[in-house]
């Protein structure tokens, strides 16, 4: 959520949005952990930092980090504000990819602006650090319901201890005194989960605290179905364990999903290979967007208009079940069954950046930049790009390719290479047994299958999961 809009794709031409749209009003919580006056830790009464009061949408605000553009990068003409500078000078000029606004949360409340017409005012608040664990953000409550603090196995779980009163220090300084009053809030967005990302005894860890997380900030705003939409992670490149603990660290998040008024986006299609800040974040905060409409009852009246009247409509498919595929030729095969099953189409991943196709290279509707060296990478730590793959006897994992099965809404992972021996016995080939199948199930998951009518990609999932 700290990635702000001067990194972000396009940004030059999202400061000229900004000033289109002066219905939306923004504000900037600062970054602080502090005391109250008797010197302890405790939920504060008001906020020790703003970095941006309350102010409309526009070419300055947006960036937030310099609130005066360079006059000389400025002109105004009967369409509104122009940016005539070239190269860097466009930006905002001491603007990072850590500025004040974040780029989801304005991207976010750009879509439900526009959804109405710009006749619904929108006010956008962005409070957040980058590079935290959620235990910082956690109230007290969320670490009763998980079994309170107690330190993880080799410590590298719950990186922050509690504060004196029981809450994470971030929820003291930087939420609880928008929960004095409350502040009337129709949602809540969350994109984090990086500096948890440790393995599998963290993911299961998170899988509560995070539940709890979401629970206890629904409470203390006393609106307790609040919608809340959630980011699950992008691609980077971690090894060793913490590879595969990226993985499971995004199914993890998933748990939250079983809650009421829960929505979510997969960033991982946008992801840009090892970089852990991908600029693409329209995208992702359009689908969250797209959630947020599906399941708010005053968004009723824009189902039919954005065609969100399905849970399918906003909701990536996700893994049912899977069957072993009797097959003559020696290769194993699995069909799949989907949640939340559509029509499906087979794509190039988005990921990949900048590939080359058909003897040129593109970048229309993929990330941008160099492409992913995924034999590379896989050097320095096996599948680091995952793909489709098939288990054998619970040991050996053969590389597959993904189909679209006959009925158009499922898949079929059939393995590259014939399997040592033949057999036609359902469930066997050629003696053994299918015992697993895998898809995008790495750090930075090729996601080749997406729906036709919204383009949400099928998200990964392993059968042999611990989770």
């Amino acid at each position: 959520m700290a990635f702000s809009l001067p990194a972000n794709e396009d940004f030059a031409a999202e400061q000229l949005e900004a000033e289109k749209r002066p219905g939306i009003r923004l504000f900037s919580v600062g970054t602080s952990v502090g005391k109250l006056q008797n010197g302890e830790s405790g939920p504060q009464p008001d906020l020790r930092w703003v970095d941006q009061q309350w102010t409309k949408a526009s070419a300055a605000s947006v960036g937030g980090c310099n609130p005066t553009l360079d006059a000389r990068c400025m002109t105004r003409t009967d369409k509104g504000l122009l940016l005539n500078c070239s190269g860097a000078t466009n930006r905002l000029s001491t603007c990072s990819e850590f500025g004040y606004f974040s780029a989801l949360c304005w991207h976010f409340g750009k879509k439900i602006y526009d959804a109405n017409d710009g006749k619904v005012p929108v006010g956008l608040v962005s409070s957040n650090w980058g590079g935290t664990p959620l235990e910082d953000w956690a109230t007290a409550d969320a670490f009763k319901a998980c079994g309170g603090f107690k330190p993880e196995p080799r410590g590298t779980c719950r990186t922050a201890v509690p504060a004196r009163g029981g809450n994470g220090e971030l929820w003291n300084s930087m939420l609880a005194p928008l929960a004095h009053g409350p502040t009337q809030l129709s949602g809540m967005l969350w994109w984090q989960g990086e500096a948890n990302t440790k393995g599998l005894h963290c993911a299961k860890s998170y899988q509560c605290m995070f539940k709890a997380m979401i629970s206890g900030w629904r409470a203390a705003f006393r609106q307790p179905e609040a919608f809340f939409g959630f980011v699950q992670l992008s691609t980077w490149c971690p090894v060793g364990e913490h590879g595969l603990g990226l993985a499971q660290f995004r199914e993890a998040q998933m748990a939250a999903a079983k809650l009421p008024n829960v929505g979510w986006a997969t960033a991982a299609d946008w992801g840009a290979g090892c970089d852990i800040h991908p600029p693409m974040k329209a995208p992702v905060a359009a689908r969250l967007a797209n959630s947020a409409i599906a399941l708010l009852s005053q968004y009723a009246p824009l189902r039919a208009k954005l065609n969100l009247t399905t849970a399918g409509a906003w909701r990536s498919p996700t893994f049912n079940a899977s069957r072993a595929v009797p097959t003559a030729d020696g290769r194993a095969v699995v069909a799949i069954a989907l949640n939340d099953a559509a029509e499906l189409r087979l794509i190039h991943p988005r990921n990949y950046r900048g590939m080359i196709l058909n003897g040129s290279t593109t970048t229309a509707g993929y990330s941008t930049g160099p492409p992913t060296n995924c034999t590379f990478l896989s050097r320095l730590s096996p599948n680091t790009c995952a793909w489709a793959a098939v288990e054998i006897d619970g040991v050996h994992w053969h590389n597959a390719s993904v189909s679209v099965d006959a009925s158009g809404r499922g898949l079929l992972l059939t393995t590259l290479a014939r399997v040592p021996g033949s057999g036609t016995r359902a469930g066997l080939v050629g003696g053994a047994k299918v015992t697993g199948a895998a898809y995008g199930y790495g750090p930075i998951p090729l996601l080749s299958v997406e729906t036709v009518a919204g383009g949400l990609p099928v998200l990964p999932w392993n059968t042999s999961s611990e989770l």
